[in-house]
């Protein structure tokens, strides 16, 4: 499973916990309230592993991928040849 797939799951599972939460904190009683406030904090902490793919999509977790599938992966350092030998 592709980690971007992961993290937008992980995105979607926060949304619903925070309008099932907020429900609860309207229209419940007190004890509605504090499991509606957890299932906001317990929604927002898995968020947290998804953050460097949510916000930081530059291609930086690309080599990791393409390394798992086994594809090659360039480097500047083992490409480099010197003119002295």
């Amino acid at each position: 499973m592709d980690s971007r797939t992961i993290a937008y799951a992980l995105y979607t599972w926060v949304v619903v916990a925070f309008a099932t939460g907020s429900t609860l904190i309207i229209f419940g009683n007190t004890l509605m309230a504090t499991v509606g406030t957890v299932v906001i904090i317990v929604g927002l902490v898995s968020l947290m592993p998804a953050f460097s793919y949510l916000w930081w999509e530059d291609g930086s977790d690309v080599a990791v991928e393409s390394a798992d599938l086994g594809e090659a992966v360039e480097s500047v350092d083992a490409t480099e040849t010197t003119e002295d030998q």
